[in-house]
């Protein structure tokens, strides 16, 4: 099937002739010889549409069971292109190969580009295998499938991915970057007329309207949350990033030493020395961490820092006191440690030699398999010779009884399909009188609801005629008088504004008061803190050059040995690799 040239013009003159096919009543062959006229190709091609539409006939069950399944997952109603589903299922299934791309790739460009998309994802799941083999088997055998449908899928999936790119990268350069516009903000209409509440008695605005207060500008103006928010996530996206560049420093360190032992591994010549054992990066992860600075943080640490004085005084005066040194007791300390970590490391590189060693002797033992394995196959494609040329026999003669019944069933649909139409036109001649009936109803329910609101229209117009014809007086106001005649100690308007003027004198020579109080204590505070941050800064930097005196000290003291073990590892293990190459 291989063999097989794919074009547009083979696609749809196959498409043509399973069009017309399905309402035939004849064996596929003399359909054939009937139709020549439906050949839409050249001469050359006939071949090809002839064996693509016989085996598209003989696996039709098949192609319609994967049809119906690409529909279901879809999520689609419509099938009306379901003949050239089942030809391009067949032909990525079982024709497809490195020759037929571009004449794959020109047939997909007739359907549109999301479709085309759509069925290459379908052919790139995982589960793909499994679901052709399940459906296959239905109508096959085993044998047949695996050889025929399933080797071929394994054989081309990266032929199949590399179609989907080259869809997926048409589709995104023909979408348009469709920009929603920016919303411009209307403002609400506050001119409502509603009924307001009577004014107090005995003031200018007494039986008048009282005019609407003027809209605030703070309400057309966009909240401040949303730029708040942005700046947030701005200072996050910055940390993260300082992060993550420290982690790629950190992993490039890490990843360096293993390429350098890998590269000795795999060389080409393979007599020289294995490389010494990988140093271990040690990356501080104790760093000072940014603290906010406040007055609670700077105390906080200038009390720490006092109390590490007093005790390092306190230790200075028990030595001139006479107490015992226990410098040399933390020397022995040390140097037992380091020892201990020498051994660790040389462990480790006995593990790493050991776990090389048996990765040779796996690659020897690999090699003896499968040459014992090329002889099983060729008996096996002896016994897989016999039982396909018994198998052909029973098919020929499988496939003749199943003509005879395809016959026989065709001709039922055909009693079926009429008596189909019979019963469709009863029901919409019943359809019809039903839908007459509700109109008829409907338009009366409509006149009935018209003359009720022309009713209510004019009883509302009636109403506001009656609103309108609302007297409005006008009364002086004399803001010396008093209400109630003064009987309940009320006073006149220009007596509350003298008052108010009197109490506003003396409030504002309070706050200012107060005002310079707090200033003169914010600065004594400020003047605390820029003391005591000074002092701690020095205390951090003689702990500095004690630290990295002590760290000098260290590197000195440290050296390194090899043990006769790990000598004698690395020399078994370039016979192995020495034996490995002398075989390939």
């Amino acid at each position: 099937m291989k063999d097989l040239k794919i074009s547009s013009q083979i696609f749809t003159s196959t498409l043509s002739l399973l069009d017309g096919y399905t309402d035939a009543n004849m064996p596929a062959l003399d359909y054939l010889s009937s139709n020549e006229n439906k050949f839409l190709c050249q001469e050359e091609e006939y071949e090809s549409v002839v064996e693509t539409f016989l085996t598209v006939i003989q696996r039709r069950h098949f192609l319609t069971d994967v049809a119906n399944y690409f529909y279901c997952l879809g999520k689609r109603r419509t099938r009306s292109d379901q003949n050239s589903l089942i030809i391009l299922i067949h032909l990525t299934v079982s024709v497809l190969d490195d020759n037929n791309k571009d004449g794959m790739i020109s047939i997909l460009h007739m359907e549109t580009l999301k479709k085309a998309v759509n069925f290459l994802k379908f052919f790139n799941r995982r589960s793909i295998e499994e679901d052709l083999f399940l459906a296959g088997c239905q109508y096959f055998e085993e044998n047949y499938v695996l050889q025929n449908m399933i080797l071929n899928m394994r054989e081309n999936k990266v032929l199949l991915k590399e179609m989907l790119a080259y869809f997926e990268q048409e589709l995104e350069s023909t979408r348009e970057d469709t920009q929603r516009k920016l919303t411009v903000p209307v403002s609400p209409r506050l001119n409502f007329s509603y009924r307001s509440p009577p004014p107090p008695c005995n003031t200018p605005m007494e039986k008048k309207l009282q005019s609407p207060k003027s809209v605030p500008r703070s309400t057309y103006f966009n909240p401040k949350i949303n730029n708040v928010l942005k700046s947030l996530q701005e200072k996050n996206k910055e940390q993260s990033q300082q992060a993550l560049n420290f982690a790629n420093e950190s992993f490039s360190k890490f990843s360096e030493s293993v390429k350098n032992v890998q590269h000795h591994s795999c060389s080409c010549d393979k007599t020289e020395p294995v490389a010494p054992p990988r140093r271990v990066i040690k990356v501080d992860l104790k760093k000072d961490v940014p603290i906010r600075k406040n007055a609670a943080t700077i105390l906080r640490e200038a009390s720490r820092v006092m109390k590490e004085e007093e005790r390092e005084i306190q230790r200075v005066n028990d030595l001139m006191s006479g107490a015992a040194n226990y410098m040399k007791y933390e020397e022995l300390v040390e140097q037992i440690r380091i020892s201990e970590q020498q051994a660790q490391l040389e462990e480790l590189e006995k593990k790493h030699l050991q776990g090389q060693l048996t990765r040779e002797e796996a690659i020897l033992a690999r090699q003896a398999l499968l040459e014992a394995n090329k002889a099983r196959k060729a008996q096996f494609d002896l016994e897989k010779k016999e039982t396909e040329e018994f198998l052909k026999q029973m098919r020929q003669n499988h496939e003749e009884k199943m003509k005879e019944m395809i016959e026989k069933t065709q001709q039922i649909q055909k009693n079926i399909t009429e008596k189909k139409k019979n019963i469709i036109n009863e029901k919409q001649k019943i359809a019809q009188e039903v839908t007459e009936t509700s109109r008829q109803l409907y338009e009366a329910a409509v006149l009935k609801h018209k003359e009720e609101l022309e009713k209510r229209i004019e009883i509302i117009k009636e109403i506001k005629a009656l609103a309108s014809l609302k007297d409005l007086q006008e009364t002086k106001f004399d803001p010396t008088e008093t209400m109630n005649i003064g009987l309940l100690c009320e006073m006149s308007l220009i007596e509350l504004y003298e008052r108010l003027q009197i109490n506003r004198a003396s409030l504002e020579e309070e706050i200012k008061n107060r005002q310079m109080c707090i200033r003169k204590q914010r600065r004594k505070q400020q003047q605390f803190l820029i003391e005591t941050e000074q002092f701690i800064e020095s205390c951090r930097q003689q702990k500095k050059l004690i630290n990295n005196m002590v760290a000098e000290k260290h590197k000195l003291n440290k050296v390194k040995q090899e043990s006769p073990d790990i000598t004698e590892l690395r020399e078994k293990l370039q016979k192995a690799r020495l034996k490995r190459l002398e075989i390939q």
